[in-house]
C-alpha cells in the first residue's frame, strides 16, 4: 500500500529532487527549567473545571456519588409481621436522608427520582405466606413461600422500577433472616 501511495504522489510532481540535499535545521534547544504556578492559579483552574464530566480513579463519576442511594438492611429478630417489615439492622446506607423513618416503619421515602433495583427475601418456616412489594400502596411484586416442617424456606422477590415512591412490605411475614437491598441505578 505504501508503494502505491509513493508512486501516486511522486507522479504528481515534475521537479527532479533526486540529488537535492536537505537543508540543516536548527535544533530546538529550549529547556523548561522552572514552572511557576501560584495557589491562586490552582484555585482558578479548579473553579473552572466541569466536574460533571470527570471520572475519578475508581471510575465512579461525581454525579453518581452525589445522586447515589443505596441501603442494605436485615431483620434483627424473629416473629410474625403484619404490615411493613422492620429491617432494623442496617449494613450499608448511602444517601438515605430518612433513616429513622425507615427504621421505625420499614418504608423508604424516595428523595431522588430514578430507576431503582430492589431485591429482598423473606425466610419463613410456615406455608403459604405472601410477601408483597408495594409502590404507593399498589402491589408491584408478589412472592409466596412454601416450606416443609422443621425446615426454613426462602422466598425472593425482585423488581426494578422507575420511582417517585414509598415502598411498603406487608402481609403475614415471618421475619427471621430476612433482608432488603434498595439501590438507585440511574
Amino acid at each position: 500500500m505504501a508503494d502505491i501511495f509513493n508512486v501516486y504522489f511522486s507522479d504528481q510532481s515534475n521537479i527532479d529532487d533526486s540529488n537535492v540535499i536537505l537543508p540543516n535545521l536548527e535544533k530546538f534547544t529550549s529547556e523548561l527549567t522552572t514552572i511557576e504556578i501560584t495557589e491562586k492559579d490552582v484555585e482558578d483552574m479548579l473553579l473552572n473545571l466541569d466536574t460533571s464530566k470527570a471520572i475519578w480513579p475508581d471510575c465512579v463519576s461525581p454525579r453518581l456519588l452525589k445522586e447515589a442511594m443505596t441501603i442494605t438492611a436485615c431483620t434483627s429478630s424473629n416473629g410474625n409481621v403484619i404490615g411493613a417489615v422492620n429491617f432494623s439492622k442496617i449494613y450499608t446506607s448511602v444517601g438515605i436522608t430518612n433513616k429513622s423513618f425507615f427504621l421505625s416503619t420499614g418504608k423508604i421515602l424516595c428523595d431522588v427520582p430514578g430507576l431503582y433495583y430492589i431485591s429482598s427475601y423473606i425466610r419463613t418456616n410456615t406455608n403459604s405466606n405472601e410477601y408483597y412489594l408495594k409502590k404507593n400502596n399498589d402491589i408491584i411484586s408478589k412472592s409466596e413461600t412454601n416450606s416443609w416442617p422443621e425446615y426454613y424456606g426462602t422466598s425472593t422477590s425482585v423488581i426494578s422500577a422507575v420511582v417517585e415512591f414509598k415502598k411498603n412490605y406487608a402481609k403475614d411475614i415471618y421475619s427471621s433472616h430476612s433482608c432488603l437491598i434498595v439501590m438507585k441505578i440511574k
